[in-house]
């Protein structure tokens, strides 16, 4: 954890009072829920699909779109702001950090499996609520057409939506890798699995229109290339084969830099986006890395590589 001098996070404080009183407000009211939060009442809640969303990743985070499918490379990286930017999330990296790696992989592992459970049931009613919908033959020769839409803000508090519980899973997926939990492998394993037999699914349903296929990738799957990679190259037990993969394959990483969950202001809230104000790391920061975007085959060959198969 880097450390700043603590009487800066007061004085940001102070100035985003005056500033914006309303975004200070809402932050202050997120910051006292979290604090009244157990750690196992946070994982619990970090399905809650607002915090995000709120303040979320950035609007063009998802790259510019110049086909469906495949997918481009930098779709994954809306995935990985929205975590980075979840105050519960930082929160729970923060609490993580003082529990031993036997006791937090077993906790992380139990809590993957059973949100994967739950997960692929909302999946697969989300494609039979929509596939009667996007058929090709049902939509030849319209000049337009909208959706799928999914719920990713203003859900009641305790309410699991897809989108939510997605970017859980996919969460604690991140910080096992990034913690180096090798007993979460089997784990991991099986969430890179599930989304390779979703991608490969709707890659090949041709009765499906392209663009339909692409937002349930994108939207609805486990399929996140950079989140699942980074994974199982850390989950290589020893150092050697974690450097091996990285430069057999000349992959490269990108740094985020994870804020406290009491900040003040983080990188992704309104004022530091639109560079009126400077992000608030006085009370620390938390390094966690990712692989840098990757496409369809650079991902099945490092799949394959840690011995992943769908």
């Amino acid at each position: 954890m880097v450390r700043h001098r603590g009487n800066e996070h007061s004085l940001v404080q102070s100035q985003l009072r005056s500033a914006a009183p309303r975004l200070h407000d809402r932050i202050t009211r997120n910051v006292a829920q979290l604090e009244s939060e157990s750690t196992r009442e946070s994982m619990s809640k970090l399905s809650d699909v607002n915090l995000f969303f709120w303040p979320g990743p950035s609007p063009d985070s998802g790259g510019l779109v110049y086909q469906y499918l495949p997918l481009s490379k930098e779709v994954g990286q809306r995935d990985i702001e929205a975590i980075c930017s979840n105050r519960r999330f930082c929160k729970l990296v923060e609490q993580f950090a003082a529990t031993d790696n036997a006791t937090l992989a077993k906790m992380l592992g139990d809590e993957i499996d059973r949100c994967t459970e739950q997960y692929l049931k909302l999946y697969d009613a989300e494609l039979q609520r929509f596939t009667p919908i996007y058929r090709e033959e049902n939509l030849k020769g319209r000049a337009g057409y909208a959706g799928p839409t999914f719920a990713i803000g203003n859900v009641k508090e305790g309410e699991v939506v897809i989108v939510g519980l997605r970017l859980k899973i996919l969460a604690l997926v991140a910080y096992s890798g990034a913690r180096g939990l090798t007993e979460c492998r089997t784990n991991v394993d099986h969430v890179a699995r599930i989304a390779m037999k979703q991608r490969q699914a709707l890659y090949d349903d041709a009765t499906l229109v392209p663009f339909f296929r692409s937002e349930m990738l994108k939207w609805a799957s486990l399929y996140n290339r950079q989140i699942l990679g980074s994974a199982l190259v850390e989950l290589n037990k020893a150092e050697s084969d974690r450097t091996a993969i990285a430069r057999g394959m000349d992959l490269s990483w990108s740094e985020r830099r994870l804020p406290p969950y009491k900040a003040a202001l983080t990188g992704f809230d309104l004022p530091v986006r639109s560079g009126v104000a400077q992000p608030d790391y006085s009370l620390g920061s938390k390094p966690m890395r990712f692989l840098s975007p990757l496409d369809d085959a650079q991902f099945d060959e490092l799949a394959k590589l840690c011995g992943v198969v769908p």
